[in-house]
């Protein structure tokens, strides 16, 4: 899980900076967090 987690934020900061564009913004990310609370409830 951890190497998956790894190879992802790698996958993550190379679009960033290749786009120049954050890629989790704070409106995408509270409904990231969001749907992961309906999941484990």
């Amino acid at each position: 899980a951890q190497a998956g987690g790894n190879v992802a934020g790698n996958a993550r900061k190379e679009i960033e900076l290749k786009t120049g564009k954050k890629v989790i913004s704070k409106t995408n990310a509270k409904s990231i967090i969001n749907n992961n609370n309906k999941l484990n409830n």
